[in-house]
């Protein structure tokens, strides 16, 4: 990205100075913009928001340049013990008629729980060893 090189009064609108986001990105990293600010803090509330300004253009800055940074994955929720009969049928390439079969008939170790079966992951890994081909 190419910067003009612009002169002084440019940046002068009446009695406020116009910092651009680059600028305000030099600042912040070149002179320790945050120790200074976390030291004087409170000292002059004004103050305070021009700051807080600059540290947002200087963020701005970094985004344009370097992009957004990306959210944060999401955590995979941890896996159960036990498994439903149809996500044993997609484990095993069984349809869900044919998992809920193979507990009924005592093929794969299952317990009946409120009329469902749930079927623990090492009796799946226990019939897997038994029908390995």
């Amino acid at each position: 990205m190419t910067i003009a090189n612009r002169p002084p009064e440019h940046y002068l609108h009446g009695d406020t100075v116009i910092v651009p986001s680059w600028a305000c990105a030099f600042l912040y990293q070149a002179g320790n913009f945050e120790t200074w600010t976390a030291n004087n803090r409170g000292k002059f509330p004004h103050a305070d928001n021009v700051l807080i300004a600059i540290r947002l253009g200087a963020k701005k800055w970094r985004e344009q340049i370097e992009g957004t940074r990306a959210a944060p994955k999401e955590e995979r929720p941890t896996q159960s013990e036990w498994l439903t009969t149809s996500e044993l049928a997609d484990h095993l390439g069984f349809t869900t008629r044919g998992a809920r079969k193979a507990c009924a008939e005592g093929r794969i170790e299952a317990e009946l729980v409120d009329g469902r079966y749930r079927i623990s992951r090492t009796a799946l890994a226990h019939y897997r060893a038994r029908h390995q081909n």
